[in-house]
């Protein structure tokens, strides 16, 4: 046993060859045989590794050598193989198989009428609907607020004498805009009544910690409804809304969901007051 671990460590690590020969042949028909055994994708270490492939390529290389010394001439001999070689020659013959693939006349017909079928039914199928974001509205109650980026409105009375012919013509300066518009948004709840947090209330879904019981809790939430209107995530995300407290809904069920987190703020205020 010792003379066959020294001879396995001592032999030349040859690489496959596909010359015809009856070591090549042989080499091929073991390597197809024993491969099965093994994964080429898990890591040379694993337990199913090509270390694992590569020891027990080498023992039947050795086991054949003594074969063979000991004056059986039927037995093909084989060479000891390292790690890479097994690796390469693996990838060396799914190289093969791709290109026999390639060069069948009934597979690349089949193939070509896959990729027909594929293409025709990803034309058919409707375009994905993306979110779109609700147009930007400024929240003020300022009159003499302007929007960053909004143009300025020309004073009439600086440059009067360079749009009017004469000093009597009365009229504005045709380049005097409006004022911004204001857009009022819906009278809802759009932050926690005291003393409740984001600790009470899960900021995703406007549910309490109590229901959502062992689900994963705030930026985590995995709740696909807003419990605040009662739609689903999806249908928020479409409209570019969010869901919960940010909810802007003015549904029946969101003006009861505001009187439930009325009712526990008002509850754990009493609490803290004792």
């Amino acid at each position: 046993m010792l003379f066959l671990e020294n001879k396995q460590s001592n032999m030349p690590w040859v690489p496959f060859t596909d010359d015809g020969t009856p070591i090549a042949t042989e080499q091929r028909r073991l390597f197809l045989e024993m491969k099965s055994s093994y994964s080429r994708n898990a890591t040379p270490s694993a337990r199913d590794g090509y270390n694992k492939f590569r020891d027990a390529w080498n023992a039947e290389a050795s086991r054949r050598y003594e074969a063979k010394m000991k004056g059986d001439h039927d037995v093909i001999e084989i060479f000891a193989k390292s790690t890479k070689q097994l690796q390469e020659y693996h990838d060396h013959l799914l190289d093969q198989q791709m290109m026999a693939l390639l060069q069948n006349p009934e597979q690349r017909r089949q193939r070509d009428e896959l990729r027909t079928v594929l293409r025709h039914t990803r034309q058919s199928l409707p375009a994905p609907v993306q979110a779109t974001a609700l147009p930007q509205a400024f929240q003020t109650h300022n009159p003499t607020y302007i929007p960053v980026g909004a143009p300025m409105v020309l004073n009439p009375s600086v440059s009067l004498a360079g749009v009017r012919s004469r000093p009597s013509e009365a009229g504005c300066a045709p380049f005097v805009l409006p004022p911004s518009k204001r857009v009022c948004l819906p009278n809802v709840m759009r932050e926690l009544p005291s003393p409740l947090t984001f600790r009470h209330i899960c900021k995703v879904c406007g549910r309490t910690k109590r229901q959502h019981e062992s689900y994963p809790f705030g930026s985590n939430c995995t709740f696909g409804s807003c419990d605040r209107c009662q739609q689903s995530r999806f249908s928020h995300t479409q409209a570019g809304r969010l869901m919960g407290v940010f909810c802007q809904s003015t549904s029946v069920e969101s003006r009861q969901w505001e009187q439930q987190i009325q009712a526990i703020a008002n509850s754990k205020g009493r609490q803290s007051t004792r």
